[in-house]
């Protein structure tokens, strides 16, 4: 067992794990894993209320979930994952409203004033809320706190009571929240799963814009379409240059996993790992699509290709003489 200090030291004496331990999380893991369950069953807590202290102490579980909220920093790469997280997320914190809602309402003593169950009661015609069934109940309090935290609220269940119009302000302020860091996120964790495919309407744009400037050929401008298209249906938009990001070992162990296929080839059997690493850095990808020329007669050479998927067509005029691949 370890911890990561300020320092970003992983720390392995004993001692001051403990310490690290006693003084963060240690308070709240005790008291979320007290069995409450066999405490109501003793003497310790015979003579309480179904609804006290005791029950409040059971809530200090739910603040271990931040524990889950720091892990959540390694998937923010997954806007599928995140997104469900978050549905999830609001759909407990509408639950947990929910059942402090119904509370309020079955134990509160309003008085003259009516509460919602009440007034649930009237609009099913029973003679009090306790014939109201807890199907019924749950299902109205969720409809109240989520229509709140969602600022919908159509009003026809409200807090009318003085408990009730002080926890609607709290669902308020919480819903208010939630839009910031819930909701507000939304539009971009969205953004961010079609962000490829954006860049590409974007490269297809520029593409049209680029050729009606300068007045293009259809021919050329189709023959940049097709490349455009075999490029992205490929490497679906990343970008190649992002093992010059890392460390020169590990750009060589990329490059190699990347140009395995052609550094396997009898030509460098026998070649030492890092030479083959070191070869694997000067290995470019490049697409060609139908109709396009990788090279003509009396051309320069400067590369050696190596055809990796697909084929090619020898022309010697308007003729093919072989095909490659």
């Amino acid at each position: 067992m370890t911890f990561v200090n300020l320092k970003g030291e992983v720390v392995y004496n004993r001692k001051e794990i403990a310490l690290n331990y006693v003084s963060g999380w240690f308070i709240l893991d005790l008291l979320a894993a007290l069995p409450f369950d066999l405490l109501y069953a003793t003497c310790m807590v015979r003579n309480m209320a179904s609804f006290t202290s005791v029950d409040i102490l059971k809530l200090t579980r739910l603040v271990r979930l931040a524990r889950f909220l720091q892990k959540m920093e390694r998937f923010s790469q997954y806007s599928a994952v995140i997104l469900s997280l978050l549905i999830i997320f609001f759909i407990f914190i509408s639950h947990w409203l929910a059942c402090v809602w119904f509370v309020i309402g079955r134990y509160q003593d309003g008085g003259d004033d009516i509460g919602w169950l009440e007034q649930l009661a009237i609009l099913y015609k029973l003679p009090n809320k306790s014939f109201i069934s807890q199907v019924d109940a749950y299902v109205t309090a969720m409809y109240f706190t989520a229509s709140s935290l969602t600022t919908i609220g159509f009003g026809n269940v409200a807090g009318n009571t003085r408990e009730e119009k002080i926890f609607s302000i709290i669902i308020m302020f919480i819903g208010a929240l939630m839009h910031a860091t819930i909701f507000g996120n939304v539009a971009s964790i969205v953004g961010r799963m079609y962000a490829r495919r954006a860049e590409y309407d974007k490269k297809v744009l520029d593409l049209e814009h680029f050729a009606k400037v300068h007045k293009l050929p259809k021919d050329i401008k189709h023959r940049m379409e097709d490349h455009l298209q075999t490029k992205w249906f490929f490497n679906r938009g990343l970008n190649s240059k992002i093992p010059s990001e890392y460390p020169p070992d590990l750009q060589g162990e990329i490059s190699y996993h990347l140009n395995k296929e052609v550094l396997d080839l009898p030509l460098f059997e026998g070649l030492p790992k890092n030479l083959l690493k070191y070869l694997g850095k000067g290995i470019e990808t490049q697409f060609a699509g139908p109709n396009e020329f990788l090279i003509t007669k009396d051309d320069p050479l400067h590369e050696v290709w190596y055809i990796s998927s697909g084929s090619m067509e020898v022309m010697d005029g308007d003729m093919v003489v072989a095909i490659l691949g």
